[in-house]
């Protein structure tokens, strides 16, 4: 109902908007920076900047209980963000660009990184090396919205389904395309 006024509010303020996650009332995405929204008129609640040097944001996820987010970029840096304090309170680094990311339990403590592999970043900052046997380069992936599965698709077309956190493929494939 409320897409007449999304497009000027998408143009005057994310020019580069790169990913919109539903949350409890709100919507909350990420461009320049990370905004809450609210779904009814569409009008900025709230919006944190990112750090200066953070390019090309393109992967987000709010964790079940709303208070957590985390935001992953193509070269490789995750930002845990407070909402409800509208703080950073973790960073991490890793060698590949981010393809997704997703919460593994509702207070956002451990969370799921596709990348250069399926990754875990733990609440204390550490990072898992890559784990199970997803691509690790030329790939598209996304989570499932709980967070326990993987999907994967390679720049060949071969792709699959894999569980998290471990990685263990469930289902392999090939689609007739590659691109």
């Amino acid at each position: 109902d409320n897409l007449p006024r999304l497009q000027p509010i998408w143009r005057a303020r994310w020019p580069m908007w790169m990913d919109l996650r539903p949350a409890s009332e709100t919507l909350i995405g990420v461009g320049a920076d990370l905004m809450i929204m609210s779904p009814s008129d569409l009008e900025i609640r709230s919006s944190f900047p990112l750090p200066p040097h953070t390019e090309f944001p393109n992967a987000l996820a709010v964790s079940g209980d709303h208070r957590m987010a985390v935001v992953g970029t193509n070269d490789g840096v995750l930002w845990r963000m407070d909402l409800v304090h509208g703080e950073i309170r973790g960073e991490g680094r890793i060698s590949g660009s981010i393809e997704a990311l997703a919460f593994l339990d509702p207070q956002g403590q451990r969370v799921a990184v596709l990348a250069d592999g399926l990754r875990i970043w733990e609440a204390d900052g550490s990072i898992s090396p890559p784990v199970g046997e997803l691509p690790q380069k030329n790939y598209a992936g996304q989570f499932s919205p709980d967070g326990r599965w993987a999907l994967a698709v390679d720049n060949r077309g071969v792709g699959g389904l894999y569980e998290v956190p471990s990685g263990t493929p469930v289902l392999s494939f090939t689609v007739p395309f590659t691109s």
